[in-house]
């Protein structure tokens, strides 16, 4: 039982590894590009908090391959699957918290 679990576990952990090491350039440009395409009237701290947050996603990519990995190797299959769904959680963190510097750079405008 073990055997194909860790398979499964191998395949998954490759899959992920090379889906987020091929996605971090786009992502990691994608993110630092925000601030070019940012409204104007927004204050500058505003600006720089969503980029800033946004930054946090292709990080969170590294830090999961790296953890994925150890967790293969440590035979935790289970937590080394969940780790596959950090960058994921981490943009959507970066939604909402960019909605929250949108919100209090329209306050400060007003």
């Amino acid at each position: 039982m073990e055997k194909s679990e860790q398979k499964k576990t191998f395949y998954f952990v490759l899959l992920c590894s090379i889906f987020y090491g091929v996605m971090f350039p786009f992502v990691f440009f994608a993110s630092c590009a925000l601030g070019m395409i940012a409204d104007a009237d927004l204050p500058s701290f505003v600006v720089l908090g969503i980029v800033c947050s946004f930054l946090f996603v292709p990080l969170s990519m590294l830090v999961s391959i790296v953890l994925m990995v150890r967790k293969y190797l440590k035979k935790d299959y289970t937590k080394a699957k969940s780790y596959c769904a950090i960058p994921f959680w981490v943009f959507f963190g970066a939604f909402l918290l960019s909605g929250v510097f949108f919100k209090i750079g329209r306050f400060v405008q007003s």
